[in-house]
């Protein structure tokens, strides 16, 4: 199930090294309210990568799989032996 999140920038490291970072809604309020924007991930959906807090780790938003993402995993897995 996606969440809502925030996203934000950190504007102390060097401009060329910044990324977007994101924020589950707890770790927002209770640790940097001051940052970032209101995504309404549980309605608007998010695209095919995971999105995760960059503090406490939460899963925003599991990337979905498809089937050659299982197909390579499957076959990755199977015993060399026979």
């Amino acid at each position: 199930m996606d969440l809502d999140c925030y996203f934000f920038v950190d504007l102390s490291v060097p401009e060329n090294d910044r990324t977007m970072s994101v924020l589950c809604t707890d770790c927002h309020d209770n640790k940097m309210p001051d940052v970032g924007w209101f995504y309404k991930g549980s309605k608007e959906g998010y695209g095919p990568y995971e999105f995760k807090c960059c503090i406490c780790g939460r899963i925003v938003h599991e990337a979905e799989k498809d089937d050659t993402d299982e197909e390579k995993a499957e076959a990755t897995s199977e015993d060399p032996r026979g």
